[in-house]
């Protein structure tokens, strides 16, 4: 597991499960309020990756530190600069 110290919002993430038996995906916030950072960890490696749904939190090695900022998601691509989010 590999630890980044970057600052998160634990506001939870949405978890969207496709059930056949509803005719909408079903949304559920996970892990808001559990004190640690969460993310979905879709291929199982223990490691929050690019493109996995996550908790905002404040992705210093893309803003090189810049306080002026904004939170990002998790769920951003590995080349997304766009304007924090």
């Amino acid at each position: 597991m590999r630890v980044h110290l970057e600052p998160y919002l634990d506001t939870g993430y949405v978890q969207v499960t496709n059930d056949p038996s509803t005719p909408e995906p079903i949304e559920t916030i996970v892990g808001a309020g559990d004190g640690a950072f969460s993310f979905q960890d879709d291929n199982g490696n223990g490691v929050h990756d690019p493109g996995e749904p996550s908790e905002p939190y404040w992705d210093m090695s893309r803003t090189h530190g810049d306080p002026n900022n904004s939170f990002r998601r998790g769920d951003h691509g590995p080349n997304d600069m766009g304007d924090g989010w």
